[in-house]
């Protein structure tokens, strides 16, 4: 009697699907020194040679390829400074006379985790009325971002967006971005440890993609009259650590209610200190038409702008 014969049954292979009998690689191992790479001092000058000069985007506070930190205490002008350096990054021209842009323009992404619409609208429009009218016209290359919160899903919210952060940058080719403020990303920015894990993934995209990045702080309630420090950065060593540059705007205690000043804390690329404590620039905030800025007014001395004023100058 004959049997038939009957073929092994194979499992019908999928599209893109491996052939289970193709034998399977081994894992290559790799050698963790490999982490490391080295080369010689020659070589590496060889490159430097090869590649291009950074070039400044807001005068010495801003290079490009550089992760730049600015903080100031609440209600100082932060996000409007910010939104004024992404303004000159997309535009190719100077944000100040004194904070040239070398630079042409580049598609900047600002992400706002502080404004929603209508109190964006309200800073770069005039109104008549209970109306906005005149808005301001930005170049096409300026893109801003909120967080959507019906697409936010469940879980630790702050590595959600900061990969999806990674994605847009990565897919969407940015060249400058504004993350407009730490603190939405970790509500934990004191810690050490949360601040420092954020700002070095900020640090190590900025490397990994070649883009510009400027990323905004709080800080604590810095005491009046007293001069800017790293020390009133929250979680400062951590933070400041991972940045490239970082520059902080202060109050005009002569011109507390419409005078800033800024200063530089950390340089890197720009060299040496321009705005230093013996030179600070003093900005007054305005708003002449349907944009809300800042105007460079002068140079002064940190110590005679946050000098405390005289029992005679009190009675003045």
């Amino acid at each position: 009697m004959r049997y038939p014969i009957v073929k092994p049954e194979t499992e019908e292979k999928k599209p893109g699907q491996v052939d289970p009998s193709f034998p399977k690689e081994k894992p290559v191992k790799v050698s963790v020194a490999d982490i490391l790479k080295l080369e010689s001092a020659n070589e590496t000058m060889a490159k430097a040679m090869q590649s291009r000069v950074a070039l400044q985007i807001a005068g010495p506070l801003v290079m490009e390829g550089e992760h730049t930190l600015l903080f100031a205490d609440t209600n100082l002008g932060k996000s409007i400074f910010a939104t004024q350096i992404a303004l000159a990054a997309a535009s190719g021209n100077n944000c100040l006379p004194d904070l040239v842009n070398e630079t042409g323009p580049k598609k900047v992404l600002y992400l706002d985790f502080e404004l929603g619409p209508q109190q964006w609208g309200k800073r770069y429009a005039n109104r008549d009325g209970k109306t906005l009218v005149e808005s301001f016209q930005w170049p096409d290359n300026f893109t801003r971002a909120e967080i959507d919160p019906q697409n936010l899903p469940t879980g630790n919210l702050g590595k959600f967006v900061l990969r999806a952060i990674e994605e847009r940058i990565a897919s969407e080719g940015f060249e400058f971005v504004v993350v407009d403020n730490l603190t939405w990303l970790s509500d934990d920015t004191e810690n050490g440890d949360a601040a420092g894990a954020l700002m070095k993934r900020f640090w190590m995209l900025v490397r990994e993609l070649g883009i510009a990045m400027v990323t905004i702080a709080h800080t604590p309630k810095v005491p009046s009259h007293e001069p800017i420090s790293l020390n009133h950065l929250a979680g400062s060593k951590r933070l400041s650590n991972f940045a490239d540059a970082v520059f902080a705007l202060g109050r005009d205690w002569r011109n507390p209610d419409s005078q800033v000043y800024l200063k530089q804390l950390k340089e890197r690329a720009a060299g040496a200190k321009e705005f230093g404590s013996d030179n600070v620039m003093v900005m007054e905030r305005t708003k002449p038409g349907n944009f809300l800025g800042f105007e460079q007014r002068h140079f002064a001395d940190e110590d005679e702008i946050c000098e405390k004023p005289s029992v005679e100058e009190k009675r003045e």
